[in-house]
């Protein structure tokens, strides 16, 4: 996925959401702390701090993939680790 947001030409975009303190997740503070020592350069992090996100979309575990059209509407869930070309596939459909 690191790869796939630093790709200038494509027709969609690739954003991390994080839901601190659910589903396991570390709280905001230690998230941030944690994430301060990675060296990402290209993903935009979201904080889903009330986990709205994760409810709506009935995220069950982790990794999840969202799929959302350009109005922000949710229209794939898909489970599991996809790779670059898997997520370029079902961006494009």
């Amino acid at each position: 996925m690191i790869d796939l947001s630093a790709e200038k030409d494509r027709n969609f975009e690739v954003i991390t959401i994080v839901s601190p303190d659910h589903k396991g997740e570390k709280d905001t503070a230690d998230f941030i702390e944690w994430y301060k020592g990675l060296e990402y350069k290209n993903i935009t992090v979201l904080l889903d701090e009330k986990g709205e996100i994760i409810d709506k979309a009935r995220v069950r575990g982790y990794p999840f993939n969202l799929f959302l059209d350009s109005d922000l509407n949710l229209k794939k869930t898909v489970p599991g680790h996809l790779g670059a070309e898997q997520i370029r596939v079902f961006a494009e459909k």
